[in-house]
């Protein structure tokens, strides 16, 4: 339950829903580079080969992912597209239409900022959950960093992507 999303009720609910959604997706394909090198080093059942194919998987969903930003984004950028997408991405309920195409973005924030990480133990830790406009979304997420001392300099970093 990566969102803090621990109990059996909490499901996410728009507007931000699709921020959350992204993160889990990056999250998680930051964690297969993980398991890659991982299982090369130490292999399970002497098997280091299989690191390579951990590798492609994630290459393979990184590429439609990237596609989707492209198709999506061309050459405008993430907070182009925001703008151009939000009324959708405020009523996305899931890792689906437009919301998926700034996957690779938050994976990148992910991957150039090891504080980022830390960060996301303090998403989702107030009453209103997902459930509120985004700019208020990201405020409650630095507080609750605060709260629990994590960095906070994943959802200023996505606060300044989303050009908000």
């Amino acid at each position: 339950m990566l969102a803090n999303s621990w109990d059996p009720d909490s499901i996410g609910r728009p507007p931000c829903r699709w921020l959350e959604e992204d993160l889990v997706e990056a999250f998680s394909l930051r964690g297969l580079a993980k398991l890659a090198d991982s299982w090369e080093l130490h292999p399970v059942f002497n098997d280091a080969s299989y690191a390579n194919a951990i590798r492609q998987y994630r290459r393979d969903v990184i590429g439609k992912y990237e596609k989707m930003a492209v198709n999506e984004m061309g050459n405008s950028g993430v907070a182009a597209w925001f703008r151009d997408h939000r009324s959708a991405l405020d009523k996305q309920r899931g890792l689906a239409g437009p919301g998926q195409a700034a996957v690779t973005a938050v994976l990148h924030e992910l991957e150039t900022n090891a504080n980022g990480i830390e960060d996301m133990g303090a998403v989702n830790r107030w009453q209103e959950r997902s459930g509120v406009p985004i700019e208020r979304y990201l405020r409650l997420w630095e507080r609750s960093c605060q709260e629990i001392g994590a960095a906070g300099v994943l959802p200023k970093r996505l606060r300044g992507s989303l050009g908000l």
